[in-house]
């Protein structure tokens, strides 16, 4: 998946908290419970989302990164979460790291814009 996104080519650095994992696949089992996914998509989706977080630079959870979320949900509407995914992005960026933030949130994807992140929205 993110091979075909990066178009094959470069190396692709996703910054992730190590806690990402949990949300997707969560989704994806929800879905086969109530129907929405069969369990062989459903085995096909949890594989490709580890494959795909193998790849990703992992942010770890400090005290130094967290310490940007009360400033972030004060500035821009922002759940709990996505605050802290936003840190972890800027956590990378100010190491010098060139960052694109992606998200499928619309209000996210502006906050990323507003802190001078590059950011896309998705999906």
């Amino acid at each position: 998946m993110l091979g075909e996104i990066n178009g094959g080519g470069r190396p692709l650095c996703l910054p992730q908290s190590p806690l990402r994992a949990g949300p997707g696949t969560a989704a994806v089992a929800r879905q086969h419970r109530e129907g929405a996914v069969t369990e062989t998509s459903r085995d096909a989706i949890l594989a490709r989302l580890n494959r795909d977080f193998a790849q990703m630079t992992v942010v770890e959870v400090r005290a130094a990164m967290l310490s940007r979320v009360p400033a972030l949900v004060v500035r821009w509407p922002l759940r709990g979460y996505d605050a802290v995914q936003l840190a972890a992005a800027l956590t990378l960026q100010a190491t010098g790291v060139s960052t694109t933030f992606w998200a499928s949130d619309a209000n996210l994807v502006a906050a990323a814009l507003g802190e001078g992140l590059r950011a896309t929205e998705i999906g």
